[in-house]
């Protein structure tokens, strides 16, 4: 069984939980001495972790000395972005433009533009680098002219800053995504990730019968 702290700041400590399949999630706030955290990751048996916001300086730290997992939602949404993609084209009626927004600009990228080029008629992407071969690249394998700026539209924001945008797909794990269970309990990508551990995968939401509520 998995035990999963989601640690964030508090003037006082306020514990609660949930259970889910293969998992008790913890939700803990004002741990705001090494000693709290010690005690309570040795009374909860704790072996995942998601920090939320800001919190001391110590509780990285002390995590990792005790080999616990940190979760930030960033490999799920890498993975799921084609849900991700098309259930914003759904939510964004008839509208036809998207702006993917990538510091890194790799074969993901490529990935990425083809898959928002299958939901809208016009996609830009927004780089500080020289994007001038992946525009031909795309025009080549798709026949799509990528505009090279941003527009307006969906954002799509595998890295960077991103955009001002209505409806965003946000693949930093950092977005305000929300998923559902079965049992119509909410959770947040980071959250998730820990939930599934190690089993980050195409088809995963699926298996685990958990959708995407909202984004």
């Amino acid at each position: 069984m998995s035990v999963i702290a989601v640690i964030s700041s508090g003037d006082k400590v306020e514990i609660s939980s949930v259970s889910v399949e293969g998992a008790d999630i913890i939700y803990v706030k004002g741990l705001n001495t090494r000693r709290r955290l010690k005690r309570f990751i040795s009374r909860n048996k704790v072996n995942r972790a998601v920090i939320r916001g800001e919190v001391p300086a110590f509780t990285v730290a002390e995590l990792e000395k005790r080999g616990i997992e940190l979760y930030t939602g960033k490999e799920l949404m890498q993975v799921i972005y084609p849900l991700m993609i098309s259930r914003a084209a759904k939510i964004s009626g008839n509208c036809e433009n998207c702006t993917v927004y990538d510091t890194d600009l790799d074969g993901i990228t490529l990935d990425i533009i083809k898959c928002a080029a299958a939901h809208f008629r016009y996609v830009s992407l927004e780089t500080e680098e020289d994007a001038s071969y992946i525009a031909t690249e795309i025009l080549s394998s798709t026949g799509l002219a990528l505009k090279l700026g941003a527009s307006g539209g969906v954002g799509i924001i595998r890295s960077g800053d991103g955009g001002n945008h209505d409806i965003t797909v946000d693949m930093r794990g950092c977005g305000n995504t929300v998923f559902a269970d079965e049992k119509k309990r909410f959770f947040t990508a980071d959250v998730v990730e820990a939930i599934l551990g190690e089993k980050i995968e195409k088809g995963v939401l699926e298996r685990h019968k958990i959708k995407i509520h909202s984004l």
